[in-house]
């Protein structure tokens, strides 16, 4: 129920940021690198966490949401303090869980629509 509240506000607030610290611009492009860059990425964050909440839920019953919100905390901490003091190493860990992120998903997929398993082959292995 918050996140009806919470995605619009992430969108407007990236927006907004983006706005504030983009200067020497026509306004119209100004407003249109925010809502481009900004919004969207705001927007695509906080569906992947919304989305993320929702795995959570749907697979433990909600047990799981306070170590997987916590874990989400932990990892913000952890890449802003890294993309200030270590800004390389930041686009460096975060290349890397995308990387891994991607190739799990494609595995997941490939799997849901590949192939049916062969019981017998599995077990005789």
């Amino acid at each position: 129920m918050l996140d009806l509240i919470a995605t619009p506000a992430a969108v407007v607030a990236g927006m907004v940021m983006t706005a504030s610290v983009v200067t020497g611009l026509d306004p119209m492009l100004k407003w249109t690198l925010a809502l481009i860059a900004g919004g969207g990425i705001a927007g695509t964050v906080q569906a992947l966490t919304v989305g993320t909440r929702k795995v959570s839920l749907l697979t433990t019953g909600g047990l799981a949401n306070p170590i997987v919100s916590t874990a989400e905390l932990l990892g913000a901490v952890v890449l802003t303090v890294l993309a200030i003091a270590l800004p390389l190493l930041a686009f460096a860990v975060i290349a890397w869980a995308l990387f891994f992120g991607v190739r799990h998903l494609l595995r997941v997929l490939r799997g849901l629509g590949g192939r049916p398993h062969d019981d017998a082959a599995a077990a005789s292995s």
